[in-house]
């Protein structure tokens, strides 16, 4: 048996932290070749919802900007690294939906579930 036969469109990959960066990269290349299945841990929430405003390709100054304009039309002053998280937790947001849109649109399957694989609990 060949090892390419070991992995077919019926195949599930668990993968941990592969919704970003290079671990995303492969799973898309393994989605292409093979057509088949992932589920992605990371430690990043996917609950947040992204703002209306909010576009994929942002510069990281405008997010800001917007953020803190949005801070404070709700009355309130964010430190600068409450500002620099949640901008962080936005691009992280698109990276996460930019990387199952792309297995899917490689024939793959996807789904990404928020999970700690550090912690025991």
């Amino acid at each position: 048996m060949k090892s390419n036969d070991l992995i077919s469109p019926t195949s599930v990959f668990l993968v941990s932290g592969g919704a970003k960066g290079i671990t995303a990269h492969c799973v898309i290349k393994i989605a292409e070749k093979y057509h088949c299945k992932f589920i992605l841990f990371g430690r990043s929430s996917i609950d947040t919802t992204i703002p209306s405003w909010a576009v994929n390709d942002m510069d990281d100054v405008s997010v800001k900007k917007h953020i803190l304009e949005d801070e404070k039309k709700q009355g309130t002053k964010p430190t600068p690294l409450q500002i620099q998280n949640i901008a962080r937790s936005i691009k992280s947001q698109f990276e996460i939906l930019n990387t199952l849109q792309a297995i899917k649109q490689a024939g793959g399957e996807a789904q990404y579930i928020s999970v700690d694989v550090t912690d025991f609990a």
